[in-house]
């Protein structure tokens, strides 16, 4: 026990530690908050009705909650809010826009817009080129600003306009979003008031026996749950940025150990005994717990901070299957579905550890294990992206890209292989250092 303290103590000890620990600070800081952050400032295509229905109706939306709810009532209100604004306005008038209908067919762009800013040209035999792009940026400019004068009139946004081809929009809370957000919710959940689900439209159209099986499964047990539709995507990126840090800071962290040895030649003391040859199974346990202890360390505060950042804990026991542009194929709960991403990171972590055991066996020096380090963090990184980013999803890259949906579960195999592979490899080269000549 006093050797393993002490291998522990050269890992932990290091210098390099340090340099380790501003690395996580900066990344986390850097990518981590960063992704957290934008979770929380998407309203996403329901807005606040989707968080409001879960209040109050929990975990799945019902027939008569459906109705409870509203959605007639709550769509005439806000057309009748927005039609409104459009008389009450005349640059509605001015291009012909009468009802909200005309407003949605209204396209800025339309040549025959650009008729009511004809040009007198000058008296000459033809008007300069020069003159005309004037003339015709002028009204471009014209309808480009009344243009967005209407939508901040009906969509609640500010679209400031530096030059004609650079517009920034800001603000999104006029009455046309919440129109647009309840439409959208009409179309998601209005089987449940017996309308067309477009889900069902989608079953002609795919291809993988595995995702037309859980679409027919979604159909007819659990399309009616009510989990926000980006909080499973944003997990796993999440979850994705932390492994990817934790990894990285795995293979700086113990990676040096064994090479740190034999550039002061204490191998070839080891090596004199029995008794010292097995001191490489303690080194093992001690890369191995390290490498357990930082993923536990940074996955840990990554997921509490994302869960305190983005108040996503509400969904803790929610079921997460849901069908929109993208399909979260199995009904885990989202508490499930963390404690998924988690282990799968922590097993990364683990294979990261012994694959930075096996480099720094084979290196004779620094430099020669940065060499092999750098190559060995990157692909490890890049498992972890394919195993975690929007895992169980029909649009994960391993999954559609790679393996055509032909396989189900590769997130998993993949993380298992990797991890069986590193540790694999590491206690082979256990076994060997029992009887391998020194070097």
């Amino acid at each position: 026990m006093t050797l393993f303290a002490l291998e522990m103590k050269k890992i932990w000890k290091r210098p390099s530690m340090l340099v380790v620990l501003a690395m996580v600070l900066l990344a986390f800081a850097s990518f981590v908050l960063s992704g957290i952050a934008s979770n929380g400032s998407f309203s996403g295509m329901y807005g606040g009705y989707q968080e409001e229905m879960f209040i109050r109706y929990g975990d799945t939306l019902e027939q008569e909650e459906y109705a409870d709810f509203d959605f007639p009532g709550k769509l005439a209100a806000l057309y009748g809010e927005a039609q409104a604004i459009i008389d009450g306005e005349p640059l509605f008038a001015q291009y012909g826009i009468t009802t909200v209908a005309d407003f949605r067919a209204f396209d800025p762009f339309d040549e025959a817009l650009f008729v009511d800013f004809a040009f007198d040209p000058p008296d000459e035999p033809e008007p300069t080129l020069s003159f005309i792009e004037t003339q015709s940026s002028t009204g471009t400019q014209q309808i480009n600003m009344d243009y967005a004068e209407m939508m901040h009139l009906l969509y609640g946004v500010v679209m400031i306009t530096n030059d004609i081809n650079a517009i920034t929009i800001e603000g999104f809370d006029g009455v046309m979003p919440r129109i647009l957000h309840l439409e959208a919710l009409v179309n998601r959940y209005g089987h449940l008031a017996d309308g067309a689900n477009p889900v069902a439209l989608r079953l002609e159209y795919e291809q993988s026996e595995i995702v037309r099986r859980q679409t027919e499964r979604y159909l007819t047990e659990y399309n009616a749950n009510l989990i926000g539709y980006t909080v499973v995507s944003h997990a796993s990126v999440c979850a994705a940025l932390l492994c990817i840090v934790a990894v990285l800071a795995v293979v700086l962290t113990t990676a040096p150990m064994l090479v740190a040895d034999r550039a002061q030649n204490m191998h070839s003391i080891q090596y004199t005994s029995h008794k010292g040859r097995k001191i490489i199974r303690t080194q093992l346990a001690a890369i191995l717990l390290s490498a357990a202890l930082l993923g536990i360390a940074i996955l840990g505060a990554g997921f509490l901070a994302y869960l305190y950042m983005t108040g996503n804990g509400v969904y803790w026991h929610a079921h997460i299957a849901h069908y929109i542009s993208m399909f979260d194929m199995y009904n885990l709960t989202f508490g499930q579905y963390v404690w998924i991403l988690g282990g799968m990171s922590l097993l990364l972590c683990l294979a990261a550890g012994g694959f930075s055991f096996l480099l720094s066996r084979f290196s004779a020096n620094i430099v020669a294990l940065m060499i092999k380090a750098v190559p060995a963090a990157a692909a490890l990184s890049f498992a972890a992206f394919l195993c975690l980013y929007l895992l169980f999803n029909n649009t994960n890259i391993l999954f559609t890209d790679i393996l055509r949906g032909q396989v189900e579960f590769p997130e998993l195999i993949l993380c298992g292989t990797v991890f069986f592979a590193g540790m694999g490899l590491a206690a082979i080269i256990v076994q060997r250092e029992k009887r391998v000549d020194v070097a």
